[in-house]
């Protein structure tokens, strides 16, 4: 039997190629699934997201409850039916601008820049979202919504707070975003 020892007694190294060969094999491996976990998630949150963009509403399909008013045969205001809410539509040019421009202010300063989204504004909002619920002291939940996204919110989905409503909310904002007669058309004119 050959002697395995090495002469200072310890044992034979292994040959160098052997650990590193195991140790491509595990980064290979590690990447192939971290690749696989990826292109599976991918597929995953398409088919969540064509899920919820089915049977999504068009902006023409706004169509607001609206104060019922009657008038009398000379075309007097006799009475106004209002269902939960009093709704008046308004023109655009019938809104001053400096009212337009609060709002934008307040509700989505970047309004004029984004398309219906704003990701800006959506990581701030996980991220203070995050440290509220780590309990960050001073941190708050925060809304990352646009005033589009608002809109379609408010004109077509309901107030519940799921994946599937904010995911539909921001495929109707998208969907809006400068192809339609939305607020997206208000000038500072």
């Amino acid at each position: 039997m050959p002697n395995t020892q090495r002469p200072n007694g310890s044992p034979p190294k292994r040959p160098p190629g052997k650990k590193r060969s195991r140790r491509r094999r595990w980064l290979l491996f590690a990447f192939l699934l971290f690749v696989s976990v990826m292109i599976g998630g991918a597929g995953l949150a398409g088919a969540y997201v064509y899920n919820a963009y089915q049977d999504l509403p068009t902006f023409h399909e706004f169509d607001p409850d609206l104060t019922s008013v009657i008038y009398d045969r000379y075309g007097n205001k006799v009475y106004e039916l209002a269902m939960d809410e009093h709704r008046t539509l308004v023109d655009l040019e019938d809104i001053p601008v400096d009212v337009r421009n609060a709002v934008i202010a307040v509700e989505d300063r970047r309004f004029y820049q984004h398309f219906g989204i704003d990701p800006i504004r959506l990581a701030g909002a996980v991220w203070s979202d995050v440290k509220y619920i780590l309990g960050v002291p001073g941190s708050q939940l925060e809304g990352g919504s646009t005033i589009t996204m608002q809109l379609a919110r408010n004109a077509f989905l309901t107030l519940d707070q799921t994946i599937k409503r904010k995911v539909q909310e921001m495929l109707i904002a998208v969907s809006w975003s400068g192809a339609t007669p939305s607020p997206r058309s208000w000038s500072s004119t």
